[in-house]
């Protein structure tokens, strides 16, 4: 999941992942990993905006490393009207100059259209007027989840990242969206966890089979460790786990031996 995130670099939420049409939060155990989804449905009310549903099952593509849940993907946001652009601002309050923005924006065609009808979208960084293309013709698949991704880097501290989403040409339908979401791509400040703990975690949550928000690297950044891990952090030395709570995993199931390569832990 997430490919970007990895032992050199992390990825920061720097705006609530959003889920068009919906008109609720939605968490674990709808999502496994338990990654908060808040609903969105604009102003519909001004006309320019109609919210989309279906009680019909949308899959996700082999391989898809977002793992949107089903339940996300059922909702969407569309323009009343095809001259009509979807725009979509990415506050970055947090963010530095030179620091690189990631977007994904997920995509899953729920309304069934008539033979003669199409839905094609253009979808540009800033506006078509004077923005730049990055995707165009696209058409999101009928009940199947599809991403696409967007990045930048940023010329100003706290400048907002605009994605435009316009019918194409030919298109006789609006601009929809279901889900979106928005990181910053920061450099680990810190070195990556010790392979010994890392080897030792991975087979406690396989162990275990949890999935809370276990991924990625344990202890880095410092400020994103595992749930239920705490970590020390020496300037010479990789982060070591010294602290793991397991109440909430599944301890029924017995200790598993690879708790005993966690050479540094302290308390359990």
């Amino acid at each position: 999941m997430y490919l970007l995130a990895n032992q050199s670099q992390s990825l920061v939420v720097i705006q609530y992942r959003q889920d068009y049409g919906a008109n609720y939060e939605m968490r674990y155990p709808h999502d496994p990993y338990d990654r908060l989804w808040a609903g969105v449905k604009l102003n519909a009310s001004n006309g320019l905006y109609t919210p989309l549903n279906t009680t019909q099952e949308v899959n996700r593509k082999a391989m898809d490393e977002f793992e949107v849940p089903t339940l996300v993907l059922r909702t969407a946001l569309r323009t009343t009207h095809p001259s009509f652009p979807l725009n979509l601002p990415t506050t970055t309050i947090n963010a530095r100059a030179g620091d690189r923005i990631y977007v994904v924006l997920h995509f899953a065609e729920i309304e069934l259209l008539m033979p003669n009808e199409s839905r094609k979208m253009d979808i540009y960084e800033g506006d078509r007027n004077s923005g730049r293309l990055l995707y165009g013709n696209y058409t999101p698949p009928y009940l199947l989840g599809d991403a696409l991704v967007a990045t930048t880097t940023l010329a100003q501290e706290g400048a907002i990242y605009n994605l435009s989403i316009y019918a194409s040409a030919s298109s006789t339908r609006p601009p929809i969206i279901n889900a979106r979401e928005s990181y910053l791509v920061r450099p680990m400040d810190v070195s990556p966890t010790h392979h010994g703990d890392v080897e030792a975690m991975e087979d406690i949550k396989s162990f275990y089979k949890v999935t809370r928000n276990w991924m990625g690297d344990p202890c880095a950044p410092e400020n994103f460790t595992w749930d239920g891990v705490n970590c020390s952090y020496e300037a010479s030395t990789p982060p070591r786990i010294v602290h793991l709570n397991l109440t909430s995993s599944g301890l029924d199931r017995g200790i598993p031996a690879s708790i005993a390569n966690l050479t540094a832990l302290k308390t359990l």
